[in-house]
């Protein structure tokens, strides 16, 4: 998905947001993070994503300047079991919500505010840290083993 808009008064600045279903590897997303070399290009970025350790997590994602900081922002509805769906109003948890048919809520979601950032650049390093399908399927099925720098969730349900 390309959501690119130039400012009027900026001149070369723009915004685009990437987003996808599939989790990040976290290991790929830590290494990645480390390394990308267009974060002058990038003002500030914002979103949410996930990675495949845990199919649970939905995490905040917060950059300004060169760093780069991680909250939990919850759990995704897709991992809550369908019983607790219901809310009050009648309305289920999932109304409205568009879902992808193997990752249901789950998704990344993060906008880039930037000048003369090279949005294909970006894609293409966020997509390799990317499961392959095979890979996030299985993540579905049970929380992975990969190594995880995100902070880890602790339900009460886990002990």
């Amino acid at each position: 998905m390309s959501n690119t808009n130039s400012d009027i008064k900026g001149g070369g600045s723009s915004s685009f947001i990437y987003s996808t279903p599939r989790p990040f590897n976290a290991e790929k997303l830590e290494i990645f993070i480390d390394e990308i070399r267009d974060w002058e290009s990038i003002h500030h970025s914002e979103g949410f994503f996930w990675v495949g350790n845990d199919h649970r997590i939905a995490y905040q994602w917060n950059h300004s300047k060169e760093k780069v900081t991680f909250a939990i922002l919850g759990v995704w509805i897709a991992s809550v079991a369908e019983r607790k769906w219901a809310r009050s109003d009648g309305h289920s948890l999932d109304h409205r919500i568009d879902w992808d048919p193997v990752f249901g809520d789950r998704e990344q979601r993060i906008e880039f505010f930037g000048e003369s950032m090279d949005e294909d650049k970006i894609r293409a390093g966020f997509d390799s840290c990317l499961l392959n399908e095979i890979e996030g399927e299985r993540c579905i099925q049970s929380i992975g083993n990969l190594p995880d720098i995100f902070p880890p969730l602790k339900l009460k349900c886990d002990y």
